[in-house]
C-alpha cells in the first residue's frame, strides 16, 4: 500500500470515527464506571478518575449542568481506558471512544488532547490490521 492510499484511508478511518452521528455512549458502556459512580457521593468523579479530570475541568470550568457533569464523567472514563488498553485491533471500541469526544465536543469540552490518544490508537489499529492481513496473505489463509 503506497503513502497516498495510506493517507487515503486513515482519512476515511477518521472521517467514521469522528461522525457526527456517532455520538452516542453512556456510562454502562464502560466496564466498572457505574459501580464506581454508585460509590460517590454527590456530583463527583470516581476517585480513579481523578487526575484525569482536572486538567479536563481546567479547560472546560466546572460542570455546569447534569449533563455536563455526565459528559465529563464519560470522557474521564474514554482517557481513561484509551490510556490502560493495550487492544489495539478493536475497532467498536475505537468507535466508543469517538463517540465520547464527539459527544463532549457539543458540550464544548476542550478534548484535542484526547483526540492525539484516540488518533494515536487509531494508527495502531490500522497498522495491526494491515499487518494481520498480510500474514494471512502469506499463509494462504484468507479464502
Amino acid at each position: 500500500m503506497g503513502s497516498d492510499c495510506v493517507e487515503l484511508y486513515i482519512g476515511d478511518l477518521k472521517h467514521k470515527l469522528y461522525d457526527k452521528n456517532n455520538n452516542q455512549v453512556e456510562n454502562h458502556d464502560f466496564p466498572g464506571l457505574e459501580e464506581a459512580l454508585e460509590k460517590t457521593t454527590g456530583r463527583k468523579v470516581s476517585d480513579y478518575l481523578e487526575l484525569i479530570a482536572t486538567p479536563i475541568i481546567e479547560d472546560r470550568g466546572k460542570a455546569t449542568g447534569s449533563a455536563h457533569f455526565s459528559v465529563l464523567v464519560l470522557v474521564c472514563a474514554t482517557v481513561k481506558e484509551m490510556e490502560d488498553s493495550v487492544e489495539v485491533s478493536d475497532w467498536e471500541k475505537l468507535k466508543k471512544w469517538a463517540a465520547t469526544l464527539n459527544q463532549a465536543g457539543g458540550f464544548g469540552f476542550q478534548v484535542e488532547f484526547a483526540k492525539k490518544l484516540l488518533n494515536t490508537k487509531l494508527l495502531a489499529y490500522f497498522v495491526t490490521t494491515e499487518l494481520l492481513k498480510g500474514i494471512r496473505q502469506n499463509l494462504d489463509l484468507e479464502s
